[in-house]
């Protein structure tokens, strides 16, 4: 009798799912740089200039533009731009010929503006650079909040974290040798005492905060934001303490209220503005009783909403894909009008509840 467990017969008759065989490859590339230059030249990349992602629109539709990275190069150079392994970022394994894979690079570069005497405005050479390049150039914030598809947010993201990690951590903190960066960029290693370094990911807990029905939830508006926008409470996790905790911390200073029953919606995001950092969504119960004490430097405002409340500002937020209603700030400031757009963790769990 032959055994159906562990190593044998059994083991290789099965096959490897395309996900599990991509998640080798890409952990090959990762530390192999060798065999990540070697697909280079025919690999796919998308393209950030000053830190504005290059996307495509198609009626309420924001994705990325994809492109030979053969030809990315090429149009890049024309415009005295070099985009090269050194300084593009691995993001991810695309399907390729014959059941292989192929590398999609991410690069981001930056431009000089126009002499002050050129009478071109300081954005002309950006927007003529995209429409060569097939597409337009948004801001990077704008980028995560409102591209359509999740995987092209999160590739936007780890663009962002391995660039700008990799631009600045060049000596050993240990030792202060020389690093040796990954073509990866998803490591580097000392020249000197070999210690392995890897891009810091900050963890933020967010929560939604429902009182004891779970009919009304708390919302707030940050200072600084704009008119009519509130959100969930969020923040980040402090040294030693769990993301449950941060919960009720965050929660306490920025409202002064103690919630209880803290639980993990099943929904997380990558954030990388400031600088790279991991949402994870909670959710937690308090008392509308209980007396709302907010923090001045950190909010404007704090205010319990019933669920059509809630959806009525989903719907506002939804039929403002492009943010334009939004923007011109026009709202009353202590009315909740949206919530955060949908590419927003946050815009996940406030409809999650209101639909509950």
């Amino acid at each position: 009798m032959q055994c159906c467990f562990g190593i044998g017969s059994c083991a290789t008759s099965v096959q490897t799912s395309n996900y599990v065989r991509r998640m080798k490859v890409l952990d090959n590339w990762k530390i192999n740089d060798p065999a990540l230059a070697h697909h280079f030249d025919r690999s796919n990349m998308v393209v950030m200039i000053d830190q504005r992602p290059l996307v495509t629109r198609s009626g309420q539709s924001i994705e990325l533009v994809i492109g030979s990275t053969e030809n990315i190069c090429h149009t890049l150079a024309d415009y005295g731009l070099q985009a090269s392994i050194r300084n593009s970022v691995l993001l991810d394994a695309l399907p390729g010929e014959d059941n292989e894979f192929t590398p999609l690079f991410g690069c981001s570069l930056k431009t000089l503006e126009p002499p002050r005497d050129s009478g071109m405005p300081a954005d002309e050479p950006r927007k003529r650079l995209a429409g060569v390049l097939g597409g337009s150039l948004i801001n990077l914030r704008f980028a995560m909040l409102t591209m359509t598809s999740e995987l092209h947010r999160n590739w936007v993201a780890k663009m962002q974290t391995l660039a700008k990690w990799s631009n600045i951590y060049n000596y050993c903190p240990k030792c202060s040798s020389s690093l040796r960066m990954r073509h990866s960029k998803t490591g580097a290693s000392c020249s000197l005492c070999d210690r392995v370094y890897y891009p810091t990911i900050s963890p933020v807990a967010i929560v939604l905060v429902h009182d004891e029905s779970s009919e009304h939830c708390l919302l707030v508006r940050h200072s600084g934001s704009m008119n009519g926008v509130y959100t969930s409470i969020a923040g980040f996790a402090e040294t030693g303490e769990s993301l449950e905790d941060a919960v009720r911390r965050e929660v306490a200073e920025e409202v002064g209220l103690e919630v209880d029953n803290v639980r993990y919606m099943g929904m997380s995001q990558p954030w990388p503005m400031p600088d790279s950092s991991l949402m994870t969504a909670f959710v937690a119960r308090a008392s509308m009783n209980d007396k709302l004490d907010i923090a001045p430097d950190e909010l404007q405002h704090a205010g319990w909403f019933n669920k059509n409340e809630v959806r009525l500002a989903i719907q506002c937020t939804d039929a403002d894909v492009h943010l334009k209603g939004m923007l011109s700030n026009k709202c009353e400031p202590n009315v909740l009008k949206y919530v955060p757009p949908s590419g927003a963790i946050a815009h996940r769990m406030i409809t999650f509840w209101a639909n509950s």
